[in-house]
């Protein structure tokens, strides 16, 4: 184990190889108390835009989750292709989101967008101008 920082915690940290950066003095790391009462949720996507239009790509509803995180790619074979992260957070009334990702690889004049919107009790991921694309993810929602 390599720990770079100062640290002190009670219970398991580390398991295995284990690096660590930071300083984490004072925080608790009880299993009970962390992973126990998570309500996290992982899937799989794969959406198939079909015009330029803003298309939803995912959903997921206010009360049930305050974020998410998309490790996705954007991709039509031949034409464009990229790589990246889209994360969004909510709180029932505020809504933020970013996209980190690789530039984008191909000819495409047109490139697509991802967005978040507030849609009643739901947070929609949407994609626009991306006809004849695919959006693949594996998404976290938090």
């Amino acid at each position: 184990m390599l720990i770079l920082g100062g640290l002190a915690a009670s219970g398991s940290l580390f398991t295995g190889t284990s690096i660590a950066f930071g300083n984490f003095g004072g925080t608790n790391f009880e299993n009970d108390t962390i992973i126990s009462s998570a309500d996290a949720h992982r899937e799989y996507n794969t959406f198939f835009v079909n015009n330029d239009a803003a298309r939803v790509a995912d959903s997921f509803t206010t009360s049930s989750y305050n974020g998410a995180i998309y490790d996705y790619v954007l991709i039509d074979a031949g034409v464009g292709c990229r790589t990246g992260q889209f994360l969004v957070t909510q709180d029932n009334n505020n809504i933020d989101y970013t996209d980190i990702s690789t530039k984008d690889i191909g000819g495409d004049s047109s490139i697509p967008i991802i967005k978040a919107v507030i849609n009643g009790e739901d947070i929609d991921v949407q994609v626009i101008s991306g006809s004849g694309y695919t959006f693949k993810s594996l998404v976290k929602k938090l």
